[in-house]
């Protein structure tokens, strides 16, 4: 037979106590992140306006970000078409040299 535990005063204050403890800690937790939170996204927001302050202090435009990148991504395009070209040139004239040796033997 299982030994009844007797439920003392004590050990109900005990952990009505730590329950407390418990929600009191949760609560300086969640008051920290969301405090932390806000001062990232205050300090983001400061970058990200410090960064557009610069842009416009040099002259540059977004406008003229925007053309710059897709001027370089059009050059990329063309590099890859190139590239792909290329490769498949030679992967031609390597099954080319392939047959050429198996005719051969």
């Amino acid at each position: 037979m299982a030994a009844k535990v007797e439920v003392t005063a004590e050990m109900k204050r005990t952990h009505f106590l730590t329950a407390i403890f418990g929600v009191f800690l949760l609560l300086i937790l969640s008051a920290y992140l969301l405090i932390s939170n806000f001062r990232l996204q205050r300090s983001l927001k400061n970058l990200s306006n410090e960064a557009k302050h610069n842009l416009e202090s040099a002259g540059i435009s977004q406008s003229q970000i925007r053309s710059d990148i897709k001027k370089s991504l059009e050059e990329k395009y063309r590099a890859d078409i190139v590239s792909h070209q290329v490769m498949i040139k030679r992967l031609e004239r390597e099954k080319q040299l392939d047959s050429k040796q198996e005719e051969g033997r």
